[in-house]
């Protein structure tokens, strides 16, 4: 019995640490923003979903990466980020081709479904838009 007892403590110490590793991950910093990339074609954002505190006026700031590939894209000038369905809790408006700010007008729970696109610079192929999650709690 007391030799289970240290592999039991090590697998809840894992399991406590995983746990803190991703509350870290969910709680952001207030209006850090969220990279937007474009990988062999397709758009992809670093946090899925978003997740942003109820009590937190902070905006949501999708910013374009400067890599490779992404710096052939830019965000268009209306309608990079939209909502399904639409809301006024967000008001999203494009500050530079690399950058989108969505500040919020309510502060309640919800999960807001969204969508973000950007297109090419230059002729060719624009990747097809992603629809992740906005979370407010």
């Amino acid at each position: 019995m007391n030799k289970a007892l240290p592999p039991l403590c090590l697998a809840s110490l894992m399991l406590l640490g995983c746990a803190q590793m991703e509350d870290e991950k969910v709680l952001r910093k207030p209006g850090s923003p969220v990279g937007v990339s474009v990988a062999l074609g397709y758009l992809a954002v670093d946090e899925e979903p978003i997740h942003r505190r109820t009590s937190d006026r902070a905006a949501v700031v999708f910013h374009l990466a400067h890599d490779t590939e992404s710096s052939d894209f830019k965000f268009p000038a209306e309608g990079a980020v939209t909502f399904t369905p639409p809301t006024a809790d967000f008001d999203c408006r494009t500050t530079n081709d690399r950058t989108v700010v969505c500040t919020r007008s309510r502060l309640n729970t919800s999960k807001y479904k969204y969508t973000i696109r950007v297109v090419r610079r230059g002729t060719g192929t624009d990747p097809d838009p992603l629809d992740p999650f906005i979370i407010t709690h």
